[in-house]
């Protein structure tokens, strides 16, 4: 039910599998939380066309409340928490009991929990989130990803003892076809939502 979506280096496609699962299981019916963990790079704020003055950081640390940071997303079902401002130590806010917290406290509001975390082999928090969710997917782009660097991040997520649901190869080309094999999927028309409501939580 708590999913983390992370991959070995940036630029590797992690947060479009993110947000295209999160839609994807939305569509099915399910009611489901995307969360950006990557509070030094946030994206999914501009993906989605939500405000990054609150979010995530603003929740862990007290200022905020769940109701005024977790926007309903043009898709039914689909919720938004953003990563917020930038704090001063990302890493010491998500190792934080009060982070581990709102995870379970989420995971009894939410069917599914998807979460974009920073790549693994730069942030020490991704391995921290593994070690909290259910489950992981690791995204690396094909022709791109340094062999090497996908077995330090199998290895550091052996480590957390993370359940690894499988890896997600992007820009895979079939060198027997004449057509790609795999493409990232469109994020269909929930992207670039116009102003996105503020859903209550109790």
């Amino acid at each position: 039910r708590v999913i983390q979506v992370t991959s070995p280096v940036a630029g590797d496609g992690k947060s479009t599998l993110a947000a295209n699962l999160a839609v994807s299981i939305a569509q099915s019916g399910k009611r489901v939380l995307l969360i950006d963990t990557n509070l030094r790079a946030a994206t999914m704020h501009r993906i989605f066309g939500v405000t990054n003055g609150v979010g995530l950081s603003t929740l862990v640390s007290g200022q905020s409340a769940p109701r005024d940071v977790i926007f309903a997303i043009q898709t039914a079902g689909l919720y938004l928490l953003p990563a917020g401002p930038l704090p001063k130590s990302p890493a010491d806010l998500i190792a934080s009991p009060r982070f581990s917290r709102l995870i379970d406290w989420l995971r009894d509001r939410f069917q599914f929990v998807i979460i974009d975390t920073p790549p693994i082999l730069s942030a020490s928090e991704s391995r921290v989130i593994a070690a909290i969710s259910d489950g992981v997917l690791l995204a690396v782009r094909s022709h791109q990803s340094d062999p090497l660097e996908t077995q330090h991040a199998c290895d550091l997520l052996e480590i957390a003892d993370a359940n690894v649901l499988g890896v997600v190869v992007n820009e895979f080309t079939c060198h027997t076809c004449r057509h790609r094999s795999f493409s990232p999927p469109h994020l269909m028309t929930t992207s670039r939502a116009s102003v996105a409501a503020k859903n209550r939580i109790k």
